[in-house]
């Protein structure tokens, strides 16, 4: 919702959510079937981000923040110029609530080209992906 131009919150409905399972669910499938890909989405809700972890669950996801100062955040939304301000506000704390991730990465010092090395590293070494099976236990734990 906008007030005089400003966006003052976002929520994503009962059929957002259907929607959001949907698209990870076709994720899913891609990946199953042999292909690997990247997948960007802003997980903004719990309920989002529960659909995720669920429907993503059998899937083998390394979960990537990505980090920046508040500060940049605000002039980057001013530098697209594309959308209302204040949705780097609304967003900012939402999307690392669950605070969990299997790396995390700040595109603030970092290119997008030193952001890709650090993920195609991490997915080369051989490490544990935790993030999902973590946030999965929690959501069972507190049925969302």
């Amino acid at each position: 919702m906008y007030g005089d131009g400003i966006v003052v919150d976002v929520r994503t409905g009962p059929k957002g959510v259907a929607l959001r399972r949907a698209l990870y669910a076709g994720i899913a499938a891609i990946a199953a079937n042999g292909v690997n890909l990247v997948a960007d989405d802003v997980l903004h809700q719990r309920d989002v981000l529960h659909a995720a972890v669920e429907t993503l669950a059998a899937t083998d996801v390394l979960f990537v923040g990505l980090r920046l100062p508040f500060e940049t955040a605000e002039q980057r939304e001013r530098d697209r110029g594309d959308r209302g301000p204040g949705g780097a506000r609304l967003f900012f704390d939402r999307v690392h609530a669950h605070g969990v991730y299997d790396l995390e990465v700040d595109t603030s010092v970092s290119s997008p080209e030193v952001c890709a090395i650090a993920i195609k590293e991490r997915l080369q070494s051989g490490q544990q992906r935790h993030a999902f099976r973590t946030l999965t236990r929690e959501f069972r734990e507190s049925s969302v």
